[in-house]
C-alpha cells in the first residue's frame, strides 16, 4: 500500500515582474491575434462544422504584463515538455500544434520521458503501474489547478475572492486575467493513438464491499455514480464531435447565467438552458420538445435526480414555485405554491421521490403531495430549534440535512426519511474533536461520508472528509484528505452536490491536485480512511474522475494545446488505467474552450450514456464570448 502524499509545500516568494511578456506567450496575458472564425455560427442541435473548423473567441481585456510569479511554469493539465512554445491562440484556445496530423500517425514533438516511453503498441502509452506517490514539488514552482495561491488566485474547488471563505461561483473574465496568469503553453503535437489493451497491474488487494450511491435513474450531472446505460465499448472508440449546442445569450446586466440540471432519459439528453427545459436526440441533437420556466438566471435549480422520468425544478422570480415534470414526455404534470415567507436561493435543490418533493429554503424546509399539492410536512427554524435545510434523494430514500440553533451553531443531524417524511436513520452531531462543525455536503451514505469544515475559521486545515460508523452513532475516521493536495468534490453550500468525487465499492475516488502539471486520481479506502494507490493519467496531463461503468471508473482527461481530450476506465481490481473514447480532434479548441481550463471545475461537466460523452457548461457569462452549452461526442 502506498503511503498518502505528503502535503504541498508552498509556493515560492514571487519573482521579479517581466517589463514584457515574450512574443510566443500562452494561455492569459495579451493573445496573439486568433484565426479567423468560421462563418455562421450552428444552430441548437446542428451537427458540428466540418474538420478545421475552428471557434476562437474574442480575447478580453488584459493587462500588459502578467503578475509577478515564476514565469514559464505550465499549470495544471500541461505536460512538462521543454521546447519553444508556439504562437498563442486567442483567450480559452491552445496554439496550434506543429505536424497536425490525424488520428493514427506519428506527431511531431519532444521525446517524452523514460518513464513514458513504453508503450502499448501503435504509439499510444502505457499508464505506468500504480506505485508509491510522487514527492512534494520544490517550492517556487507555479501553482496548478486548485493549488494553493495567493489571494484571488483560484484554490481548491473554484475561484476565492479576498476574504472569502470559498466559492464556487467563477467571476467574470475581467477579474480572472487581471488576478491571474496561471500557465504557459508549451510547444509540442500529438495525437491520441487507441489500442484495445495493455501492461496491466495486477497488486490490487481484495476490496472491502462497502457499497456507493448508485446514479438516479437516467443518469444525471450530479455525478459520483453509475454511468448511464448500456456497457463499455470492447474497444476504444475515436469519436467525432457529433453535435454541439451554441451558449445562450446573456443580457448585460444579468452578468452571468447558470443553467444547472442535466439528465439523460431514454436515448435524449434533457437539460436546463437559461429559461428553458430541453430535450436533444442523443444520435444527432435534435430538439424533442422545448419547455420555458422563469428560472430566476439561474437561480432556481432542478433536482439533481429522476424518479419515474420525472424531475422537480424551481421557478419564478423568487424560485417561490416549484413544478414536476415529465422528462421523457416533455409535460409538465403540476406546478405547487410553496407558500413561505422565505423562498429557495441557488443553494437550495428540490428533490422528488415517489409521489413527493421536498423543498428547501434555506431555514427550513417541507415535503409537498405532487398528486394533491398539499403540504406533508413543514420543517422550520422560525418555529423549532431544529429544521431540514437541505434535501438530496438517495437509494430511494429522502436525506435531509438538519440545523440546529442559528445557521447550525448548536449542531445537527443528517438522516434519511421515507416518501411520506418518516424518519429511518439518523446521525446527530454537535462537534467534532471539540471544535465546532458545520456538515457541507453528503459524498456517500453506504458508508455515511461527509465533507465538513471545523472551526470558527475557514483556513486550509478546516475542510475535512470523515466517515462515519457503521451504527451511526460517532465519527469512525477522518480521511487522509487536504484540500491543498485534492480537488474538493463537492460545489460549496451545496449538500448534494458532489460532482467530481466518485464512491464505488466502498472506496472514494478523487483526483490530486498536483503544481508540477499531472496528476492522478488516488482511491481513499473508506473503511480505513488511507489513500491506497493512484492511477496517472495517460501520457500525463490532467484527469478526474465523474462516474462508475461496468465496475470501473470513468476519468475524463480534458485537452490541452497539444492533445484532444479522452475517457478513460480505472479498473480498481488492477488498478490500470485503460482508454474507451478519444475525442475529435478536429474539435479540440472548442473542447478545450469549455473544459481545458481546469480552474473552476464544478462549471463544466462530463456525462456518459450509451457510448455517448457529453460535455455540458453550466455558466455562461455577459462579457465573453462563451463556449458551446453542449458537446456530444459519438
Amino acid at each position: 500500500m502506498s503511503q498518502p502524499p505528503p502535503p504541498n509545500q508552498p509556493p515560492g516568494p514571487p519573482g521579479e515582474q517581466p517589463e514584457q511578456p515574450p512574443a510566443a506567450q500562452g494561455g492569459f496575458g495579451p493573445p496573439v491575434p486568433p484565426p479567423a472564425p468560421p462563418s455562421g455560427t450552428p444552430s441548437y442541435g446542428t451537427p458540428a462544422p466540418e474538420a478545421g473548423e475552428g471557434d476562437p473567441r474574442t480575447p478580453p481585456s488584459s493587462p500588459a504584463v502578467p503578475p509577478q510569479g515564476q514565469p514559464g511554469q505550465p499549470g495544471y493539465g500541461y505536460p512538462q515538455t521543454p521546447g519553444t512554445p508556439p504562437a498563442a491562440a486567442g483567450y480559452g484556445y491552445p496554439g496550434t500544434p506543429p505536424g497536425g496530423a490525424g488520428y493514427g500517425f506519428p506527431q511531431g514533438g519532444p521525446t517524452p520521458p523514460a518513464s513514458q516511453q513504453a508503450t502499448l503498441g501503435g504509439g499510444f502509452q502505457a499508464t505506468p503501474p500504480a506505485g508509491p506517490y510522487a514527492s512534494p514539488p520544490t517550492a517556487g514552482g507555479q501553482a496548478g489547478f486548485g493549488a494553493p495561491g495567493a489571494p484571488g488566485v483560484p484554490g481548491p474547488g473554484g475561484f476565492v475572492p479576498p476574504g472569502s471563505p470559498g466559492g464556487s461561483k467563477r467571476p467574470p473574465v475581467w477579474a480572472l486575467v487581471l488576478g491571474v496568469v496561471l500557465v504557459v503553453l508549451l510547444a509540442g503535437g500529438g495525437t491520441w493513438f487507441l489500442v484495445s489493451d495493455g501492461d496491466k497491474n495486477t497488486s490490487a488487494e481484495n476490496r472491502d464491499a462497502g457499497g456507493g450511491d448508485p446514479d438516479p435513474e437516467g443518469g444525471a450531472e450530479g455525478g459520483g455514480g453509475e454511468g448511464g446505460g448500456g456497457t463499455l465499448p470492447a474497444e476504444p472508440i475515436q469519436s467525432s464531435l457529433a453535435w454541439e449546442v451554441p451558449p445562450i445569450e446573456v443580457a448585460t446586466d444579468e452578468i452571468l447565467v447558470r443553467s444547472k440540471g442535466a439528465w439523460f432519459v431514454d436515448d435524449a439528453l434533457v437539460r436546463v438552458l437559461g429559461n428553458e427545459l430541453i430535450s436533444y436526440d442523443l444520435a444527432t441533437g435534435q430538439e424533442n420538445w422545448t419547455l420555458p420556466f422563469e428560472l430566476s438566471g439561474g437561480d432556481c435549480n432542478a433536482s439533481p435526480n429522476v424518479d419515474e422520468n420525472r424531475i422537480a425544478i424551481l421557478q419564478g422570480r423568487d424560485c417561490e414555485v416549484v413544478s414536476v415534470v415529465d422528462i421523457a414526455a416533455g409535460e409538465e404534470i403540476t406546478s405547487i405554491p410553496l407558500n413561505s415567507s422565505i423562498t429557495p436561493d441557488q443553494y437550495d435543490y428540490p428533490a422528488i421521490l415517489g409521489d413527493t418533493v421536498a423543498v428547501s429554503w434555506g431555514i427550513g424546509g417541507g415535503g409537498y403531495q405532487i398528486s394533491t399539492g398539499d403540504q406533508l410536512w413543514v420543517s422550520s427554524t422560525e418555529t423549532r430549534d431544529c429544521a431540514e435545510v437541505s434535501y438530496m434523494v438517495v437509494e430511494q430514500e429522502f436525506v435531509s440535512l438538519m440545523e440546529c440553533g442559528w445557521l447550525g451553531e448548536e449542531g445537527g443531524s443528517v438522516r434519511a426519511t421515507d416518501e411520506a417524511g418518516n424518519p429511518t436513520w439518523e446521525f446527530e452531531f454537535t462537534e467534532f474533536e471539540g471544535e465546532p462543525i458545520e456538515v457541507r455536503s453528503l459524498i456517500s451514505v453506504s458508508p455515511l461520508t461527509l465533507l465538513i469544515n471545523v472551526g470558527e475559521e475557514l483556513t486550509d486545515g478546516s475542510e475535512k472528509i470523515v466517515v462515519v460508523n457503521e451504527d451511526r452513532t460517532d465519527f469512525q475516521h477522518v480521511l487522509d484528505y487536504d484540500s491543498t493536495r485534492y480537488v474538493t468534490p463537492c460545489e460549496t453550500l451545496m449538500f448534494p452536490s458532489c460532482p467530481l468525487g466518485v464512491v464505488h465499492e466502498g472506496y472514494l475516488y478523487l483526483a490530486t491536485n498536483d503544481v508540477a502539471g499531472d496528476n492522478a486520481v488516488v482511491a481513499f479506502n473508506l473503511s480505513t480512511g488511507q489513500a491506497e494507490y493512484e492511477a496517472d493519467a495517460i501520457n500525463g496531463g490532467a484527469i478526474r474522475p465523474f462516474a462508475v461503468q461496468d465496475g470501473k471508473i470513468l476519468a475524463y482527461q480534458p485537452a490541452d494545446y497539444e492533445l484532444e481530450g479522452m475517457v478513460v476506465a480505472l479498473d480498481p481490481e488492477e488498478e490500470s488505467v485503460s482508454a474507451v473514447m478519444a475525442l475529435d480532434r478536429a474539435a479540440r479548441e472548442k473542447e478545450y474552450a469549455m473544459m481545458g481550463g481546469g480552474m473552476f471545475p464544478h462549471d463544466n461537466l462530463p456525462m456518459w450514456h450509451e457510448n455517448t460523452l457529453v460535455l455540458v457548461d453550466r455558466t455562461t457569462y455577459e462579457d465573453e464570448e462563451s463556449p458551446p452549452s453542449v458537446l456530444a461526442y459519438r
